[in-house]
């Protein structure tokens, strides 16, 4: 059994007790991002907040598309 208490609180950023990083991709200008939604992902930010000028900051668009293999 994994110990709560060795887990930190907070946005996940990096490997825990309970999750490996696999992978970091790195922001870049018109940049698209494709993964299957079964894998866990999450966005690593900076520390300090993002701008909220949508000419300076980060825009995000979330959709879900279903293939058949």
């Amino acid at each position: 059994m994994i110990e709560t208490a060795s887990i930190p609180s907070g946005y996940i950023t990096d490997s825990n007790a309970l999750f490996e990083r696999t992978a970091l991709i790195e922001p870049a200008f018109n940049r698209v991002i494709v993964y299957e939604s079964r894998v866990l992902h999450a966005g690593v930010l900076p520390s300090r907040p993002v701008s909220s000028n949508p000419r300076a900051g980060r825009l995000t668009a979330n959709t879900f598309f279903r293939f058949q293999r």
